[in-house]
C-alpha cells in the first residue's frame, strides 16, 4: 500500500505532461555511409552496425527541442542537448527519463573520458506504474558544452528486458562519441 501511495505522489511530482513517447511524427533518420549521427554542438555518435536513431520533437519545454532514441542490441539510449536554463523535473517515470544539467545532489558521480570530452556519470532511479509499480535504474552521462549539456541515458525498462542498466553498457556506448 505504501509503494502505491509513493508511486502516486511521484506521478504528481513528475506530472503527466512530460515528454511523450515517440509518436507518428517521430523520424527514423537514415545514417550516412559512416553511420554516425550528428547530435548538434559539434558532436557525432556512432551507434554501431546494428544501431538506429529515431528522433522527435518533444512537447514544448525549455529543456530541448529534439530527442534521439538510439536502439542498439544492448538496449535503448536517449540522447539530447539540454539547455542550461532547463527547469524541467528530474523525477523519472512512466516514459519520462528526466532532463539533467547537473547530477542530482546526492548522486555518486564518476568521471569518464571519451574522444569528445569528459563526462560525468551517475545512476538515477526510474519507475513504471500502471496497476502496480516497478522500478529500475537508468545510467546517465553528462557532457557540458558551453550553454548546453549533452545528456545520454541508458534507458531502464523495469517491466521489460532491461530493468537495471549497467555503467559498463553506458561507457561502451559513449566510447563512440566524437567531435566534428
Amino acid at each position: 500500500m505504501l509503494r502505491v501511495a509513493l508511486a502516486a505522489m511521484l506521478l504528481l511530482v513528475a506530472g503527466c505532461s512530460a515528454d511523450p513517447e515517440p509518436t507518428a511524427s517521430a523520424t527514423l533518420v537514415p545514417m550516412g555511409e559512416d553511420r554516425t549521427i550528428a547530435l548538434g554542438g559539434g558532436l557525432r555518435l556512432d551507434p554501431g552496425p546494428d544501431g538506429s536513431d529515431t528522433n522527435w520533437a518533444p512537447s514544448p519545454n525549455d529543456c530541448t527541442d529534439r530527442v534521439h532514441l538510439i536502439t542498439t542490441p544492448t538496449g535503448d539510449y536517449q540522447v539530447v542537448l539540454v539547455n542550461a536554463g532547463c527547469t524541467s523535473q528530474t523525477v523519472a517515470g512512466n516514459g519520462f527519463h528526466g532532463y539533467f544539467v547537473d547530477p542530482p545532489e546526492k548522486a555518486i558521480v564518476e568521471q569518464f573520458t571519451t574522444p569528445a570530452g569528459d563526462l560525468r556519470l551517475f545512476a538515477n532511479s526510474y519507475f513504471e506504474c500502471t496497476n502496480s509499480c516497478t522500478t529500475g535504474t537508468d545510467q546517465v552521462g553528462l557532457l557540458t558544452l558551453g550553454p548546453q549539456v549533452l545528456q545520454v541515458i541508458a534507458l531502464a525498462s523495469p517491466s521489460g528486458t532491461y530493468q537495471d542498466r549497467t555503467r559498463g553498457e553506458l561507457k561502451a556506448f559513449l566510447a563512440n562519441l566524437s567531435r566534428d
